[in-house]
């Protein structure tokens, strides 16, 4: 997965993509539009991924835009987090270290 700095970068231009969209099509307004800007901003600044995602995910039921955007990257961050701890249980089980696999598998290691 790319770092965090990048996977903001990508929703922050996707969301912009989406504001657009929205505006030519005439189903958001400037002012909403701004307003959106004005809470989503604030975001940019969490230190985690999960943090971003989490204020992404309580947007989301005020704003389609970003409702659009966050699925698909949630989705992503989903996939990224099970590949790994898939990856990293495979490791431990050749490892012969079944009870760490286990706790990798539920999500406690």
């Amino acid at each position: 997965m790319k770092n965090f700095t990048e996977f903001k970068k990508d929703i922050e231009r996707d969301l912009m993509l989406q504001i657009i969209m929205h505006m030519k099509r005439h189903t958001l307004t400037t002012k909403k539009a701004q307003k959106l800007a004005q809470e989503f901003l604030p975001t940019l600044k969490n230190s985690t991924i999960e943090t971003f995602l989490d204020d992404l995910s309580k947007l989301s039921y005020n704003y389609k835009e970003i409702r659009d955007v966050f699925m698909k990257y949630a989705q992503q961050y989903e996939d990224t987090i099970v590949t790994e701890r898939l990856e990293k249980m495979s490791r431990l089980i050749a490892e012969n270290d079944i009870e760490k696999a286990v706790q990798v598998g539920r999500g406690q290691a």
